[in-house]
């Protein structure tokens, strides 16, 4: 452009033609420069042609650009067209005339080129179209629109600033221009993209800027929204174009929009939300299938009107939800909602329970408005009343549960106690039965009769004293074998026996004058023996004199009791002496002596042997391999060893080796309650030996055994006892004739080596010499003289005053029993008799055994006690009753288990006793007096008296009492099974009215005391399934809900059987949904009751009556006073008045009897409406803008 006007190729060409061509065109003017000889640009050329264009006049005939001369030139309104639409886009309007052709003639060609031209200079101010210039398009005009576009004039007045502050230098107006038109290049480039960015920046806008607000009134909220529009439509315009004209008229635009969008938008939202409310869904459809829900309004009312919503069911909430919708929320509305899901229609005045509407009720069925409003309201009354029997039919339905209905309650009654009674019989023959089965196992059980606990005692008393006496006649008898065998032991054999068994006890059994004074006693006694006897030097002790030194030392042991240290070593004392006197008795210094004579030392047999010293357990190790038996600590070691506790340690068992099965004492050995019985079954103690003896003497015992055998005196089973003595005596007789040979090699020795000191061997004393070769052999001395002097000497110290050298000397020192023997044939050593020590062991064993069976085995030995006093005729059997058989309790008592255990062995366990007091003992517990005879014999068979049973009683007596209790349980079993319910029923012959009173009583259903109970236990008997069930239930609903009863009785027996007295057995016959179902009746019938009490019978036809009454009344006086005419005309009057009162009556009636609640009316929700303003005011300026 140049000048103003646009450059226009085609009418320059025209231009040019003209002047070169000739024609018709004038020629040029004279001032005009000459055209370019060569056809080119001429600048000269086009100046003439700008002021032709210019002046708007041309010479005649020449072409000019608008074709169709115009006496003035087209303004820029006429050209580009006027209004806002101008700079948006809209092409110039094509001005010509005539028929040439020509673009001008052609609105469409115009505005393709200017659509074309348009394009070309946007694309060069913001390039081509991109998904950057839509986004850029639609960011801008958000921004503008909702800031009122200070976003352009901030950015313009940035790019404003002096270039050293980064700006372009030049001014605001042609930045702001420059950035208009970028703007509105950006929108005809991306229409779609600015349009959502305005609409957009509106919105925003209309939240995000502030606004004026608070008038009370519509019209002054309406006034407020107009002026906020105004201000912002006015702003946002001029901030835009800075045209102050254009930006009023944004103003004025905005001010109408923002009034009027205020008005309109405040009428219609609450027509639009009531809609909404009333379940219109006009923006979101409901889901299919989703069931109205209750507002918190709505259960605000219906919690007033006495109704649970949480206890609804979901198809009575959508019920009710719906009721609300259509008439609103309010308690009448509940009333009649509630009543409705129940089926009963309700009156005006009872849904509002309004005196006014009740009145008019009232009224209406006294007839006092009419007989047409009365045929109405009767009409309803009977209608109701059928609507509350069905109602209870429905009900009843419920909880009849698919069965059949039943007539009345006596029905549900009779069922029931003909069921009870079948199960009372049925019940009655299986307890009968289990009786039967229980009475067969006692009887099995039961023994002989009169075998109680006194019996069993007396035969226990009896059976302990004959077994007593005949234990003692056995060892008085053994006894008195032994004293008759004749003989004694030789001189001086036991005149040494103190340190043998000094000897003997070795290390392991100290003997201290202050630990152990018993034993240091007895060893002096032992020390001392001849002078204790009385003996003198040329006679031995014959087996009575031995058995009085063992009794001294047995007294020695019995004062032992508080000194376990003492009494352990005086054992080991008196097992030494025993061990001694049988050792000399085996090699024969026991039998008849001869009288002594002098002889030759030569003919002196050897001397008898000593045992070898060595451990015991070596030995038996070696031998057992060639099949010798099994003692004692070698069974003890292959089975686990013993219990390494205290006692164990002091006995140094845990240092004690056994080859080839390690130590004896174990952390993990057997105790001595484990070891009692094992012992006893592999033979190593008697029967019973250590039944009835606390664990600490069995742990002495045990213990005395092993020290026993480590002295060389091995306990072997009692089967192979025999074995092993006898392989003992042979082991002594080698032993014995071994030691015979090196003592009478020695001895020869002896007297050579004498001779060659001078002595011959008539010098010497056989007896002297033998000892001297015992020194040698023993290496107490070194040379034969030494040794020789030493035993003259200890010779004449035993002597006193010594014998006189060459007296005789027995030719035998060994005699055989009973009988002298000569001098020895050979140098072979004769091995004694073993039948006085075999005698004597069995008569000690017989003693042992009688002390044991019937004396106190240790100090605390309760049943030992008790035994000594039956045998000494000091207990009575009353006293054993306790003793034997515990207290009438059945616990068992101290000692108990011992005293049985002691007269079993006493008596024997298969004696006849025995049998007896087993019987006794079953007998006890079966006559108890406490826990019932099921808990005695749980007692005995599986609680603390098992192992009472385990130990007295046998495997069938067990079985036996087993097999009771198994009865005893059967029968518990069907009597618990027989309901209480039904037993008690029974007391009353299974009387149905029984039933009906335990159940419901007189007055409201479950109001007695323990119905709830009753109920509970007959549903447990019959089955909450049952067809008997349900019709208990039917029988509840029909003496609940009685329809011949007033509403206000039947409401107040509702509310007791569901909320009062009634409501445990409510609860046990009904579940949570049906009792909901029952209180919603409830308020349903409470509805129907009006708020003056209701109607009384009858009173409809008095009211009409009274009304016939006073118009004859009125119609006499009117006749008395004018005349017939009169007083046809005040009866007419009157009657006429009642048939109009009537009419009007009986619609009044239909709508308070028809109507039911009123609807509630909705009140119009207060809108904040005060962003219309700001929106009015961009919406506006849009308008202009566009």
């Amino acid at each position: 452009m140049a000048g103003g006007i646009a450059f226009d190729a085609e009418a320059f060409a025209a231009f040019k033609a003209a002047r070169g061509g000739g024609g018709s065109l004038a020629p040029a003017p004279a001032s005009a420069p000459p055209s370019s000889p060569a056809g080119g640009f001429d600048p000269a050329e086009f100046e003439a042609f700008k002021a032709r264009r210019g002046s708007g006049s041309g010479t005649p005939g020449a072409l000019n650009i608008r074709v169709g001369a115009r006496p003035d030139p087209a303004s820029f309104d006429d050209r580009f067209g006027a209004g806002p639409m101008a700079r948006q886009g809209a092409a110039p309007r094509a001005v010509g005339g005539g028929d040439a052709p020509s673009i001008g003639n052609d609105q469409a060609s115009a505005d393709a080129l200017y659509a074309g031209l348009q394009q070309r200079a946007d694309e060069r101010l913001i390039g081509p179209a991109s998904a950057g210039n839509a986004a850029a398009a639609g960011l801008r005009e958000f921004a503008n629109t909702a800031l009122l576009n200070l976003p352009r004039n901030a950015a313009a007045a940035i790019a404003s600033a002096p270039e050293w502050l980064g700006g372009n230098g030049a001014s605001f107006g042609s930045n702001y221009q420059l950035a208009r038109d970028q703007d509105d290049a950006l929108a005809r480039q991306n229409p779609k993209s600015a349009l959502a960015g305005t609409i957009g920046g509106i919105g925003a806008g209309a939240v995000v800027l502030p606004a004026w607000g608070g008038a009370s009134g519509i019209w002054g909220r309406a006034g407020q929204a107009a002026a906020t529009g105004a201000g912002y439509g006015a702003a946002s315009e001029y901030l835009d174009g800075k045209d102050l004209e254009r930006a009023g008229y944004a103003g004025a635009a905005g001010f109408a929009l923002g009034g009027a969008g205020s008005v309109a938008i405040e009428k219609a939202a609450p027509v639009v939300l009531r809609l909404a409310e009333r379940g219109i869904q006009v923006f979101r459809p409901a889901a299919p299938g989703a069931l109205p829900t209750l507002t918190a309004e709505a259960a605000a009312a219906l919690r007033e009107v006495g109704v649970d919503p949480a206890s609804l069911p979901a198809d009575a909430q959508a019920q009710l939800a719906q009721a609300f919708a259509a008439k609103g929320v309010s308690v009448p509305v509940a009333r009649e909602a509630i009543a409705a899901e129940q089926g009963i229609t309700l009156s005006r005045g009872q849904a509002t329970q309004d005196p006014q509407a009740a009145a008019l009720e009232a009224g209406a069925l006294a007839g006092s408005r009419g007989a047409r409003a009365q045929g109405i309201a009767t009409e309803f009354d009977q209608q109701q009343a059928a609507q509350i029997a069905a109602a209870r039919d429905r009900l009843q339905g419920v909880a009849a549960r698919g069965v059949e209905r039943i007539d009345n309650p006596q029905a549900a009654f009779e069922a029931v106690a003909d069921r009870a009674r079948l199960a009372g019989d049925e019940t009655a023959q299986r307890i009968a039965a289990a009786r039967q089965a229980e009475q067969e196992a006692l009887g099995a059980v039961s023994g002989p009769a009169g075998a109680d606990a006194l019996f069993g005692a007396q035969s226990a008393v009896a059976g302990v004293r004959e077994a007593a006496e005949q234990a003692r006649g056995r060892y008085r008898e053994a006894y008195g074998d032994v004293a008759a065998i004749p003989g004694t032991f030789a001189p001086g054999a036991l005149s040494d026996v103190g340190a043998s068994v000094r000897r003997s006890l070795g290390p392991e059994v100290p003997i201290d004058p202050v630990l152990t004074p018993a034993a240091a006693r007895a060893l002096q006694d032992l020390d001392n023996l001849p002078a204790v006897l009385g003996l003198g030097p040329d006679r031995g002790p014959n087996l009575r004199e031995v058995e009085q030194i063992r009794k001294r030392l047995v007294s020695y042991y019995g004062g032992t009791a508080q000194n376990p240290t003492d009494r352990r070593a005086m054992g080991a004392v008196m097992n030494a002496f025993d061990q001694r006197v049988e050792d000399l008795m085996a090699v024969g210094r026991f039998g008849q002596q001869p009288a002594s004579r002098a002889g030759n030392f030569l003919d002196q047999p050897p001397a008898p042997p000593t045992p070898r010293a060595g451990n015991f357990l070596d030995m038996a190790d070696a031998q057992q391999g060639q099949g010798t038996p099994e003692t004692l600590t070698r069974y003890l070691a292959r089975t686990g060893g013993i219990a390494l506790d205290d006692e164990a340690r002091a006995a140094d068992l845990n240092r004690l080796y056994v080859p080839g099965q390690g130590t004896l004492a174990r952390r993990t050995g057997r105790t001595a309650d484990d070891l009692r019985v094992a012992l006893q079954e592999e033979g190593f103690f008697p029967p019973d030996a250590l039944g009835g003896i606390s664990a600490r003497d069995v742990q002495d015992r045990i213990i005395e055994a092993i020290q026993r055998e480590q002295r060389g005196q091995p306990l072997y089973r009692a089967q192979d006892e025999a074995a092993a003595a006898a392989r003992s005596a042979a082991r002594g007789s080698d032993e014995a004739a071994d030691y015979a040979a090196r003592l009478d090699r020695e001895t020869r020795r002896t007297a050579i080596a004498l001779e060659a000191e001078g002595l011959s061997a008539r010098d010497l004393d056989p007896a002297t010499l033998r000892d001297a070769a015992e020194m040698v052999l023993r290496r107490e001395v070194d040379d034969a003289g030494t040794a020789y002097e030493r035993a003259a000497r200890e010779r004449a110290g035993l002597a006193g005053d010594g014998a006189p050298r060459g007296d005789v000397i027995p030719d035998a020192p060994f005699p055989g029993l009973g009988e002298a023997v000569g001098p020895a044939a050979s140098d072979a050593l004769p091995i004694g008799d073993t039948a006085p020590a075999e005698a004597m062991r069995k008569a000690r064993g017989l003693f042992r055994d009688y002390k044991e069976a019937f004396s106190p085995r240790g100090p605390g030995d309760v049943a030992g006690q008790r035994l000594r006093q039956i045998v000494e005729r000091d207990a009575s059997p009353s006293d054993m009753v306790t003793a034997l058989f515990g207290t009438t309790t059945g616990k068992v008592s101290a000692g108990q288990m011992q005293t049985l255990a002691r007269v079993r062995g006493a008596v024997g366990a298969d004696s006849e006793t025995w049998k007896t007091v087993q019987q006794a003992l079953i007998a006890r517990y079966l006559g108890g007096e406490s826990q019932g005879l099921a808990g005695r014999l749980d007692y005995l068979l599986r609680g603390e008296g098992r192992a009472l049973a385990t130990g007295f009683l046998t495997e069938e007596q067990r079985a036996g009492l087993g097999r009771l209790r198994s009865a005893i349980n059967q029968t518990e079993r069907v009597q618990a099974e027989a309901p209480a319910w039904v037993s008690n029923l029974e007391r009353s012959g299974f009387d149905p009215n029984a039933i009906a009173a335990s159940l419901f009583g007189s007055g409201v259903p479950g109001s007695r005391v323990g119905a709830a109970a009753e109920a509970k236990a007959a549903k447990a008997f019959l089955g909450e399934g049952s067809q008997e069930w349900a019709m208990l239930r039917q029988a509840a609903v029909q003496r609940v809900v009685d329809t011949s009863a007033p509403a206000a009785k039947i409401v107040e027996r509702l509310r007791a059987f569901t909320e009062g007295p009634g409501s445990g057995l409510a609860r046990e016959l009904f579940g949570a949904e049906e009792l909901s179902h029952f209180r919603r009746l409830e308020v349903a019938l409470r509805a129907t009751i009006r708020p003056d009490g209701g109607v009384r019978p009858g009173s409809e036809r008095a009211a009409a009556a009274v009304a016939k009454a006073v118009d004859l009344i009125a119609g006499a006086v009117a006749f008395k006073v004018g005349g017939p005419g009169a007083g046809l005309a005040a009866y007419g009057a009157k009657v006429g008045q009642r048939a109009l009162v009537g009419g009007v009556g009986a619609s009044k009636t239909r709508t308070s009897f028809q109507g039911g609640a009123p609807r509630v009316p909705q009140a119009a929700p207060v809108l904040d409406l005060r962003q219309i303003g700001p929106g009015s005011g961009l919406a506006a300026e849009y308008g202009l803008a566009d």
